[in-house]
C-alpha cells in the first residue's frame, strides 16, 4: 500500500513514515485504501464492519495526502460519533489527534507550518459552513 501510495502521489521521500502510519492504522483495526477520482479522504464507519480510510488522491499537494491519512486516522481513533457531537467538534477532534500523531514522526516535523497551515484551511471550511446555518 505505501508503494501505491507513494507512486500516485508522488511521495517517495516520505515512504519510510507512510509504511510506519499505515502499519498503525493496520494494527488500530482500520484498513486504508486509495480513492483515485476524488481529492476528498474520508473515515467510512460501518456498523457491522471495520472502519475504512478512503484517501482521495486527485490534484492535491503531495504532503496534503500524508496530512489528510493523519486527519481520517484521528477520526478513526476518536472513536464512533455520538448523537450530541457536532460536526466541528468532531472535525477539532480528529486534527487534535492529527497533530499528536504528526509530532511522532520526525520527518514530519520540518512541515509543520504546511501541517498547520492546511490544518486551518480545512477547519476554515467547516467554521464557514457553521456559520451560514
Amino acid at each position: 500500500m505505501s508503494n501505491e501510495i507513494c507512486q500516485k502521489a508522488d511521495l517517495h521521500e516520505f515512504k519510510e513514515t507512510i509504511e510506519v502510519i499505515l502499519t498503525e492504522i493496520h494494527e488500530s483495526d482500520c484498513l486504508i485504501s486509495c480513492f483515485d477520482i476524488s481529492g476528498v479522504s474520508v473515515l467510512e464507519q460501518p456498523k457491522d464492519g471495520k472502519n475504512r480510510i478512503r484517501i482521495g488522491l486527485k490534484n492535491k499537494k503531495p504532503i496534503h495526502i500524508i496530512w489528510g491519512i493523519l486527519h481520517e486516522f484521528g477520526h478513526h481513533l476518536s472513536g464512533t460519533r455520538m448523537e450530541n457531537d457536532t460536526t466541528i467538534y468532531r472535525e477539532e477532534k480528529a486534527w487534535e489527534i492529527a497533530t499528536e500523531l504528526v509530532k511522532k514522526h520526525p520527518q514530519l516535523l520540518g512541515h509543520l507550518d504546511d501541517y498547520n497551515a492546511y490544518q486551518e484551511m480545512c477547519l476554515d471550511s467547516y467554521r464557514k459552513n457553521v456559520l451560514r446555518k
